[in-house]
């Protein structure tokens, strides 16, 4: 099969977030994984409850660059697949830590994190 010279394959969700993830790492911005899921933990007794990573819509990254050297941006990161949509629940999470003052993008591919980083000044 013959690919056009510009070719990029389809990332899924995991394989952007990886992709940033990396990205991150290449340019040593501090950042966390933010696991939103939920699991059932049992006690020895057999009760059982839910616990909760985060809260719903907790964006997938969490990372703290440093725009132009000045003090560190507060960003938030959500990974989505090419044709993903937010989620209302994630929609909210952005309208919350945006009125706090923090920066928040949606990215269905690495290179617009890296945009975001050169835009605001962020060098490796």
């Amino acid at each position: 099969m013959k690919r056009e010279a510009n070719y990029r394959p389809e990332l899924g969700r995991t394989g952007v977030m990886r992709a940033c993830l990396d990205v991150l790492e290449v340019y040593r911005v501090w950042h966390q994984r933010m696991n939103s899921g939920a699991v059932k933990l049992q006690s020895e007794s057999g009760k059982s409850r839910m616990f909760r990573a985060a809260r719903k819509g907790t964006a997938d990254i969490l990372a703290t660059p440093f725009p132009r050297r000045t003090h560190p941006a507060i960003l938030w990161i959500e990974c989505k697949s090419s044709d993903g949509k937010q989620r209302p629940a994630q929609s909210e999470f952005e309208k919350e830590v945006v009125l706090a003052g923090h920066e928040y993008i949606v990215v269905n591919d690495a290179q617009q994190l890296i945009d975001w980083l050169k835009q605001k000044g962020v060098t490796r």
